[in-house]
């Protein structure tokens, strides 16, 4: 399924904090980007758990699925313009009538 993730939304019934749209134990297909909204919206501890568990995730991949990822991304990062995108002299033109 590309471009959006299965989740398995589960939640300790017992602990008040955990509040969860869809009932416990469903599956609920959700975009990167509404996940990531969702995650910015906890609390920063469980912020850092969530991070901390993602990351261990990641150990379980093996080495072609890791250089899989790690190709991928050094594409993504390759294809977004940044500051070498233009000419030195023209940005520091830019600065200098920036100072004046």
């Amino acid at each position: 399924m590309v471009g959006s993730i299965e989740l398995s939304r589960r939640a300790n019934a017992d602990d008040p904090k955990v509040k969860c749209a869809a009932p416990v134990g469903t599956l609920v297909s959700m975009q990167l980007d509404q996940i990531v909204a969702e995650a910015l919206k906890l609390h920063p501890r469980s912020r850092a758990r969530l991070a901390e568990t993602l990351l261990e995730s990641l150990d379980e991949l093996t080495a072609e699925q890791n250089e899989e990822i790690w190709a991928e991304e050094a594409d993504r990062r390759d294809s977004e313009p940044d500051a070498t995108d233009r000419p030195a002299d023209e940005v520091f033109k830019e600065l200098r009538g920036q100072l004046t």
